[in-house]
């Protein structure tokens, strides 16, 4: 699922709590880099992301694994990258038995962690295989977001060892982006032809470079003696 998704890196630390899965990662396609500290790796994996492209994923254990890695990944959702953390959860049944390392609703307040919130666009603790589906679908239509996405997804060990029946798929979505009418853009035009205009490049238009620098040379080309000097990367 992860690989359809577009995942081709992993950042983290293996635990107790996230062995089953991070034994998976190593059989499969994705590049997996152990970090020193699951701070490290979520920064790591912000920075891959926005400088790739592509969604990066976060492992981490239970306890300490999954708040080590927050200040990292408030970050991602910050900065706009698409990083999703796949944690280790206390299995149901020793929740509330003050299992070592508990991660639960005793222990922690599920709130911003296990739900949506200021660091997570989305989050869930999932309870049975048979999620995963609907889990694919939320999580490639977030990461299609053009401002970013960050997401959570606790794995109790139960879980994580469970075998699938069949291959979970990624669906097929597709997101609309906001456009204006024709209309709008004829007096867009209107009014920035008779003079000098300046065009402010925010943070937002990093993935538009190339549209800024070609509207650039055209407003040159008008007859308004517009220079292009700025830098878009």
């Amino acid at each position: 699922m992860l690989c359809e998704l577009g995942v081709e890196q992993a950042f983290g630390l293996i635990g107790g709590a996230n062995a089953p899965f991070v034994d998976a990662l190593g059989k499969s396609p994705i590049q997996v880099v152990h970090c020193r500290h699951e701070g490290g790796a979520a920064f790591a994996a912000t920075e891959a992301s926005l400088a790739c492209g592509r969604p990066t994923l976060v492992f981490a254990t239970t306890g300490p694994g999954i708040l080590n890695a927050l200040n990292g990944l408030a970050a991602a959702r910050w900065e706009g990258a698409r990083v999703i953390l796949v944690s280790g959860v206390t299995s149901a049944a020793q929740r509330g038995r003050w299992a070592a390392q508990e991660t639960s609703a005793f222990t922690l307040p599920p709130s911003g962690i296990f739900s949506e919130g200021p660091v997570f666009d989305y989050a869930t603790v999932v309870e049975d295989p048979a999620e995963l589906e609907n889990i694919a679908t939320r999580l490639a239509v977030g990461l299609l977001r053009p401002q970013g996405f960050v997401a959570h997804l606790a794995l109790p060990i139960a879980i994580q060892g469970a075998l699938r029946a069949e291959y979970v798929v990624v669906p097929s979505v597709a997101v609309s982006t906001p456009s204006c009418s024709a209309a709008d853009i004829v007096r867009c035009r209107e009014l920035l032809l008779p003079g000098r205009f300046v065009i402010w490049v925010g943070f937002g238009a990093r993935n538009v470079g190339n549209s800024l620098l070609d509207l650039a040379e055209r407003a040159k080309g008008t007859g308004s003696n517009h220079r292009v000097r700025r830098k878009i990367s």
